[in-house]
Formats: structure tokens, C-alpha cells, sequence
């Protein structure tokens, strides 16, 4: 009896050395449903096997007996670092991170793409971009809006019998013309020592509205203002066949910021910028020429006052060649005047007194110009005839 007391006790030493190799602890087994004798089977049957520290021995449903049960321990030792089953899921959560960084970084590269997309076509087409804001309508596809550009007419007869002067400005307030077409500004100053001066400039601006709003808007625009002077030049040659009379023209087409100026005769068109007014054409009058001559060829004689005036360029004269024109844009800035004026005007006022009403908008402007002509009372007045024309 001890011996076998004896044998037992050596069989449990054998276990409990063998689970500590294996990392199980002191305790090999669970609790167990039924035990049975003591000296035949000291780990019996189990139905789970709870967790013994390093989860080395899955639970099982019969068991052998000890000698056997040692050798499973044995074989199922704890899984060495570095497998799959224990480092799998570390890398799963890195791999992820990088994945939504990847993916947040492209999301935000297509947004940046989009906008400067959308950017571009505003770029090429403003006007189409503003069609439903009218206070914002673009003008020829540059940054102009139909409420920065304006336009003020104005004339008096004077001590004359009768108007010869004509004066024309496209419809500012139109933003489809102001993007297909412009705005085309004119003065027409019918000759008094001709007849019927104003049936030729009459004549004449009926001609140029024509060709503005009718001709090829696709010309450039150096060739649409000498198209629109050379169909006024036709109307008063064509009167010229019953009678004799002739007129002067200033006139200047704005397309966008840009501005371009053709002039014959001795009609004017003034630039006010920051404070300075500044002659943009010159008179084709006689004393223009003999100034010339007398420079270039020493060739000037003394002219009359009366003669000095004298036209030597004119709408009706046959064989017009003198004509002013420009060839490349005047940009326009913010603040600019733009006044096209009958000799009337410049006759009787002086430059301080046309640039103290060019300060004003060109609609109160055009209008008190005037009154201050005909303030001014002079018995000889011949017509006033003023176009302003302002940038804002």
C-alpha cells in the first residue's frame, strides 16, 4: 500500500514538471464534470479547459490517460513570436492607416483639381458667368461690367438759326451690345460757310449707326470705325450731287478696356486722367499745316485769322485722304473721361473749365458743360455739341 502511495506521488511530481515546461502553471487541468479514481486517471474527461496562462491547450473531449496527457502538452507548446496567428492583426491596422491616408490625399487632389477647373472656364467666359447677375455682365469678355461705363450727351444751337451738329452713342446700357459690338461714341459738326451743314451730318452719323449696328461686329476695330467714316463719307458725297456741304467727325469705339479713335476736321476729343486733360487728335485746319510746313520745309506764310480756321480735311471733299486714326488700343483706366466736342465747346470754355465738369459723371457733366456755353453768352456762339463718355 505505501509503495503505491509511493508511485502515485512520483506521477504527480512527472505532471506537475512537465506543465511548468510547457508554461501552464501549477495546474494542468480544469475543473472536470466527473473524476474518477485517483490512482488510475488523475486528469479526467473534460468538456472545456479554461485558459492556463499562455492559451497553449485547446479544450478537449476525452482525454487519455496522464502519460498521454503529458505528451499533448508537450506537443501543443505556445506558438513562437513571429507567427501569423499572433502578428496578423498589428499589420491588418497598419496597412488600413496607410490606405485612408492614401485615399484622404487623393480625395483632397481631385477637390483642388475641380475648383481650378471651374476657375479656368469663368476665365474664358466671364460674360456667359454673369448672365444672370445684370449689374455684373462682363463687356467683350474682359473684367468691364455695363454699370462701370456710362455715357452723357448734350448740345446748344447757340446764337445759330438751326443745329448742324449730330451726335451718337451706342447703347451703353445694353449688355448684349456692349459684348458683341462696343460702344461707339460720335460728334458730327455740319460746315456753316457750306450749305445744308446739317443734312451732312445728319447724313453722316445716320451713315456710321448704320455700319455700327448692322456691318461685320467681327472686324477689327481700326476697321470698323474707318467702315463706319468711309459710309459717312459716301451719304454726304451722294447729297453733294444737288447742293454743297461738308461736316467734321470725331469718333471713338470702346471695346472692353480698350479704345480706338478715328477723327477728320477740327472737331476735338479730349482724355481726362488723374487731373489732366490732354488733346488726342489734332485739327485738320489750315494753321496746323502752315505750322508743319514752316518746321519741316521753312515753307510757312502768314495766314489770316479767318484763314488759319480753314477745314483742310472734311466729310463731302472730294479725294479725303487726311484722316486720324489709331492702329493700336488706348487702354482705359478706372476714373477716365473720354469727351468728344464741337468746336463750340472748346471755343468758348477753357481747360480748367472742362476739366472741373469732367470730375462729375458723364451724364451731369455732358449737361452742365453746356449750360456753362451758354452761360457764357457770347453774341457769335456758334452750336455746342458734347459726348462724355466716363470709365468708373
Amino acid at each position: 500500500m505505501e509503495e503505491a502511495m509511493s508511485n502515485l506521488r512520483e506521477n504527480k511530481k512527472v505532471v506537475k514538471n512537465v506543465g511548468e515546461l510547457s508554461g501552464a502553471g501549477t495546474d494542468t487541468s480544469a475543473g472536470t464534470e466527473e473524476q474518477g479514481d485517483t490512482g488510475s486517471d488523475d486528469a479526467a474527461e473534460t468538456e472545456e479547459q479554461g485558459d492556463t496562462g499562455s492559451d497553449d491547450a485547446a479544450g478537449t473531449e476525452e482525454q487519455g490517460d496522464t502519460g498521454s496527457d503529458a505528451s499533448e502538452v508537450i506537443e501543443v507548446a505556445p506558438d513562437p513570436p513571429g507567427d501569423g496567428k499572433t502578428t496578423s492583426g498589428g499589420n491588418w491596422g497598419l496597412v488600413t492607416l496607410i490606405v485612408l491616408l492614401i485615399a484622404a490625399l487623393g480625395a483632397g487632389i481631385a477637390v483642388l483639381l475641380l475648383r481650378n477647373k471651374g476657375k479656368g472656364k469663368k476665365g474664358q467666359n466671364p460674360y456667359r458667368n454673369a448672365m444672370g447677375d445684370s449689374t455684373k455682365t462682363e463687356i467683350v469678355g474682359e473684367n468691364v461690367s455695363a454699370s462701370s461705363i456710362s455715357c452723357g450727351m448734350a448740345q446748344t444751337v447757340g446764337k445759330r438759326e438751326e443745329q448742324q451738329d449730330s451726335l451718337y452713342c451706342s447703347n451703353w446700357k445694353d449688355p448684349g451690345i456692349l459684348m458683341t459690338r462696343g460702344l461707339l461714341a460720335a460728334v458730327a459738326d455740319g460746315i456753316g460757310g457750306l450749305k445744308d451743314g446739317n443734312l451732312a451730318s445728319q447724313n453722316a452719323m445716320q451713315g456710321i449707326r448704320a455700319v455700327f449696328q448692322e456691318g461685320n461686329a467681327g472686324q477689327d476695330p481700326p476697321d470698323r470705325l474707318l467702315a463706319c467714316a468711309a459710309e459717312a463719307q459716301k451719304r454726304v458725297l451722294k447729297l453733294n450731287q444737288s447742293t454743297n456741304c461738308g461736316a467734321t467727325l470725331v469718333s471713338v469705339l470702346i471695346t472692353g478696356k480698350s479704345m480706338y479713335l478715328l477723327s477728320i476736321g477740327d472737331s476735338r476729343i479730349y482724355l481726362y486722367r488723374a487731373g489732366a486733360l490732354l488733346q488726342l487728335n489734332r485739327e485738320h485746319i489750315l494753321r496746323r499745316q502752315n505750322e508743319e510746313n514752316e518746321k519741316l520745309y521753312g515753307t510757312g506764310e502768314q495766314l489770316t485769322r479767318k484763314r488759319a480756321g480753314a477745314l483742310t480735311s472734311f466729310l463731302g471733299r472730294q479725294n479725303l485722304t487726311l484722316i486720324d486714326r489709331t492702329l493700336s488700343p488706348m487702354q482705359l483706366l478706372p476714373g477716365d473721361r473720354i469727351a468728344l466736342m464741337s468746336d463750340g465747346v472748346f471755343n468758348t470754355l477753357s481747360e480748367q473749365e472742362i476739366i472741373t465738369h469732367l470730375r462729375k459723371n458723364p451724364e451731369t457733366a455732358a449737361r452742365e458743360m453746356i449750360q456753362d456755353v451758354d452761360a457764357h453768352d457770347h453774341p457769335g456762339q456758334d452750336n455746342a455739341s458734347v459726348v462724355v463718355i466716363g470709365i468708373a
